[in-house]
C-alpha cells in the first residue's frame, strides 16, 4: 500500500506555524555549571496568519515557571507530550490581539541539546565547557520555540555567565566585549531553528581574515586558525555564486 507525505507538513515539529508563525527571540539566559542549567525567559513575537487564539510551541523536558505577555500578565497554557522522538508541545492562549509572548523557564540537566563538559573533558583542564547541538530538532530542549525551518527567526540575546567565561553564539560576536561575565549577541538574518548555537567556556580568540576568526580554547587556537585557513576563500566564492544567482 503506497504512503501518502503531505510536502508542506513538518512531521517534526507540533508548532503552527501555518497558523501563528514566530519570526523574532529576544533571549535572556544565565549559565550554571554546578546545576548544568540554562536559566531564564525568551520573549517570542509572531505572526498571525490565520485567526487562531492558541499558539503552539515545541519543547522537551523544559521546566516552565510561567507564561506572560509583554506587560507581565499570565497567560494560561498546558505541555502535552507528544512523542519520544518530538518531545512536548506547549500550547499558548493568547487570544486574538497578543502577538508577544514571553517564557520563563529552566532547561533540563538533561536536555538533548546541550552538552556539559567537566574540566577534565577539555584540553585546558581548569574549566567547564557548554556547548550545544540543535541539529536536528533539538533546540527544543533548550529554548522553548517552533522548532521548524517553516519558522526563521531573527535573535537578540543577553547570556550572563561565571566571572572569567566568555559565551559565543550564531550571532555577531565582538572579541572586543569585556569579559565581564555579560556577553550581548544580535542575529538580524532570519535562521532556522537548528543554527542556533551557544557555547561557554575558557575561549580566546584570534582572527583568520578581516571578517572572520576563531573561538576556541586556547592551546587549540593557533591549530584551529590553520585548520580554517581558506575561510575567507569560501566566502568570497559564496559572495561570486550568490552574485551569479540573483544578477
Amino acid at each position: 500500500m503506497a504512503i501518502s507525505w503531505d510536502v508542506n507538513q513538518d512531521y517534526h515539529s507540533s508548532a503552527n506555524t501555518d497558523s501563528l508563525c514566530v519570526y523574532h527571540l529576544d533571549i535572556q539566559l544565565k549559565v550554571d555549571f554546578d546545576s548544568q542549567q540554562l536559566t531564564g525567559e525568551v520573549s517570542l513575537s509572531f505572526t498571525r496568519k490565520q485567526k487562531q487564539s492558541t499558539l503552539i510551541l515545541d519543547c522537551r523536558d523544559l521546566l516552565i515557571d510561567s507564561i506572560t505577555d509583554l506587560e507581565g500578565k499570565l497567560l494560561a497554557y498546558q505541555c502535552r507530550e507528544v512523542n519520544p522522538i518530538v518531545g512536548q508541545q506547549c500550547l499558548i492562549e493568547v487570544g486574538l490581539t497578543i502577538t508577544d509572548v514571553v517564557v520563563h523557564y529552566r532547561t533540563s540537566s538533561s536536555a538533548q541539546g546541550l552538552q556539559w563538559l567537566t574540566p577534565e573533558q577539555t584540553l585546558g583542564k581548569q574549566c567547564p565547557y557548554l556547548f550545544s547541538q540543535s541539529q536536528p530538532i533539538n533546540a527544543r530542549s533548550w529554548l522553548p520555540l517552533q522548532d521548524s525551518p517553516k519558522a526563521r527567526v531573527t535573535f537578540n540575546a543577553t547570556v550572563n555567565v561565571p566571572q572569567g567565561f566568555r559565551a559565543v553564539m550564531s550571532a555577531s560576536n565582538n572579541p572586543q566585549m569585556p569579559d565581564d561575565g555579560v556577553f550581548l549577541f544580535c542575529m538580524d538574518k532570519p535562521i532556522p531553528t537548528h543554527l542556533l548555537a551557544i557555547a561557554v567556556g575558557d575561549l580566546a580568540f584570534k582572527a583568520t581574515d578581516p571578517r572572520s576568526g576563531i573561538y576556541t580554547e586556547p592551546a587549540l587556537l593557533d591549530a584551529a586558525v590553520r585548520e580554517f585557513e581558506d575561510t575567507e576563500a569560501m566566502i568570497l566564492v559564496a559572495e561570486f555564486m550568490h552574485g551569479a544567482v540573483t544578477t
